[in-house]
């Protein structure tokens, strides 16, 4: 096994730069006859010379700034995954509450107590039959009337934490998703920064944290004004790449 002359990462035998921080191996530096990673052979031209330790510096700074934003991403998206799977699991205890009180009071007339009238010792008086021949039963008003409530307090609270839980849910899922795609533009900046370079620019991941994740909006901003602010290093950088990568084709 080798490792990198630079960073000391394992470098896989036939590998042709370091995959971690784009150092060209020594063989693949033989072979190309001195070029280097960086070099193009048709250099951009800038208003600026930098040098490859500034390019790769950039290139560490952009890394860094997108791995927090997938951080706040990714954490967000765990916690409202577990809200949103807590709130359905308690909206379900409540829907079952609330058809049993509902079922409990649909088969117990008394418990719609308007319909009937009350003497002064609790008996329940109804007319039998249409005739004008009465019969009593004598029952606890208050727990048929406090089936009836849980039932439709159990339905209400079925419908919120449903809601809830439904709501929570697609943002969840979008949090996560932005977090695997930050992921992967992260892991080949090294190798080709465009995606990287792309999505940090983009007003688009600006409205998509302003709607889902206020704390990886704050990622987003500064990412996005220190990657514009360095846009010429950049687009050197994205050429030299480029040029790279085309003579390892």
């Amino acid at each position: 096994m080798k490792y990198c002359a630079k960073c000391g990462q394992a470098i896989p035998e036939g590998a042709k730069f370091c995959s971690y921080c784009g150092e060209v191996t020594e063989s693949a530096k033989a072979s190309q006859q001195g070029t280097t990673y960086y070099q193009s052979p048709a250099p951009v031209e800038t208003s600026k010379t930098y040098t490859r330790e500034e390019e790769q510096k950039h290139l560490d700074s952009l890394s860094n700034r997108l791995k927090w934003e997938r951080i706040a991403w990714k954490v967000s998206g765990i916690i409202l995954l577990v809200c949103s799977i807590v709130l359905l699991s308690v909206s379900t205890i409540f829907g079952i509450v609330g058809i049993a009180g509902l079922a409990t009071a649909a088969d117990n007339p008394q418990v719609n107590v308007e319909d009937y009238n009350f003497d002064d010792y609790g008996y329940h008086f109804e007319e039998y039959g249409g005739s004008d021949d009465y019969y009593y039963n004598e029952f606890d008003s208050s727990a048929d009337v406090g089936v009836a409530v849980a039932g439709g307090m159990g339905a209400f609270l079925w419908g919120i934490y449903l809601g809830m839980g439904l709501a929570f849910l697609p943002i969840a899922i979008v949090n996560l998703v932005m977090a695997k795609k930050v992921g992967k533009y992260r892991n080949k900046i090294y190798t080709d920064c465009t995606d990287a370079v792309k999505h940090a620019t983009s007003v688009g991941s600006i409205v998509l944290g302003a709607l889902f994740n206020e704390y990886a909006l704050i990622a987003i901003i500064i990412n996005f004004i220190l990657t514009k602010k360095n846009k010429e290093v950049f687009d050197r950088i994205q050429a030299n790449q480029s040029a790279y990568n085309n003579t390892q084709a």
